[in-house]
C-alpha cells in the first residue's frame, strides 16, 4: 500500500515537533543544574550613595506646611441601637427543623 506524500510531510514534522521539544525541556533541566549567577533578584536596587558634601541639591529641600489638627475620634455616624422588649421581632418557626415536632 503505496503512502501519501502528506502523510510523510506530518511525520516528519511531528518528529522534528517532539526533538526540538525535548532538547529544548533538556536545555532548561541542564540550567536549573547550575548555580545561580546572582544572589539577589534583579529587581533589588544598591544602597544610593550621597554626594561627598552632604549637601543636598536645593530641589529636595522644599517647605512643606505642617498637617491641620484632627479630632481624636469623631461621632459616629449611625446611632446605636437598644433592644427592650418592645422592639424584639417574633419568633419564627422554621418549617425544616425536625427537632421541633407538633
Amino acid at each position: 500500500m503505496a503512502r501519501k506524500t502528506g502523510e510523510q510531510l506530518k511525520e516528519g514534522l511531528l518528529l522534528l515537533f517532539i526533538v526540538i521539544s525535548v532538547t529544548l525541556v533538556g536545555l532548561i533541566w541542564v540550567d536549573g543544574l547550575g548555580e545561580p549567577a546572582e544572589e539577589t533578584p534583579a529587581y533589588v536596587r544598591g544602597v544610593p550613595t550621597m554626594q561627598p558634601s552632604g549637601n543636598l541639591p536645593p530641589v529636595a529641600v522644599t517647605a512643606t506646611p505642617a498637617p491641620e489638627a484632627t479630632p481624636t475620634s469623631l461621632p459616629s455616624a449611625t446611632p446605636t441601637a437598644t433592644i427592650t422588649e418592645d422592639n424584639l421581632p417574633e419568633p419564627t418557626v422554621d418549617p425544616f427543623d425536625v427537632t421541633q415536632d407538633e
